[in-house]
């Protein structure tokens, strides 16, 4: 008796093959400043969140700084009202330098026992492209 087609196996087998390779062809076709820009406001984003809780949580002056591909959060050490000294903050050193692409404008957002801050947005920029990480008032960081 003769049978004509694919086996369960050969189906399988042939599915598998297909999507390893369509995985490797769409990883080359998005470029790598994509996930650098992704990375970068991730990172920024974490920052952020980072300064505002310890803002909430000690009483010094707590001051997140951007510039070039740097991130720091300072802190006011010596109560003087001005934030001198870079914290860590669960494991993670600052300042803070970001992959070699990726690079921020300039700002500097002072965070109050509320975890308030002065509204702004950071430019995060990659290869040609951008995007902003828009601050409020009240601390959203968006």
């Amino acid at each position: 008796m003769i049978k004509n087609g694919f086996t369960l196996v050969e189906l399988i087998a042939v599915i598998v093959v297909i999507a390893a390779l369509s995985v490797t062809v769409v990883q080359r076709l998005i470029p790598a400043s994509s996930y650098q820009l992704q990375g970068a406001r991730d990172q920024l984003v974490t920052a952020f969140h980072s300064a505002q809780q310890l803002a909430m949580v000690r009483t010094a002056a707590v001051r997140l700084t951007t510039s070039g591909s740097q991130i720091d959060i300072l802190e006011d050490t010596d109560n003087d009202g001005v934030p001198d000294s870079s914290v860590t903050i669960a494991g993670q050193n600052y300042p803070l330098t970001l992959a070699a692409a990726a690079t921020l404008s300039s700002a500097s957002f002072d965070f109050d026992r509320l975890g308030h801050t002065s509204s702004a947005a950071v430019v995060v920029s990659a290869g040609s492209s951008s995007v902003n990480v828009n601050v409020s008032a009240t601390g959203y960081i968006y």
